[in-house]
């Protein structure tokens, strides 16, 4: 009896120690409202945004405690752009995806 509940716990400490379990833990992501971001990075998304309307803003956390806002915005014609934003304000990266006009228009060429 004693040694099932040795094997039963060593096999749950490897089941909460394996990589595997870590690596989902590293990156968590979480919808969130621009009204409830520090002020650096709520200022930066909405002067980023020129207007355009804000579809969506996750909270990502990595394992080494920094906050990335990945946010979405869509504009004129169904064209998005998808862009990071550090909680300090700080844009790290844009990607401006084309429009369904823009693509169907190159199709057709």
């Amino acid at each position: 009896m004693k040694f099932i509940k040795v094997m039963i716990m060593v096999m749950a400490a490897l089941v909460f120690a394996s990589p595997g379990m870590q690596a989902a833990d590293a990156n968590t992501s979480t919808t969130v409202k621009l009204s409830s971001l520090p002020k650096d990075a709520r200022n930066a998304i909405t002067e980023h945004a020129h207007g355009r309307k804000i579809e969506k803003i996750e909270r990502e956390t990595s394992q080494d405690g920094k906050t990335v806002y990945n946010v979405c915005l869509k504009g004129k014609r169904d064209r998005q752009e998808k862009f990071k934003v550090g909680a300090d304000g700080k844009v790290m990266e844009s990607d401006q995806a084309e429009s369904k006009d823009q693509t169907d228009h190159k199709n057709q060429m």
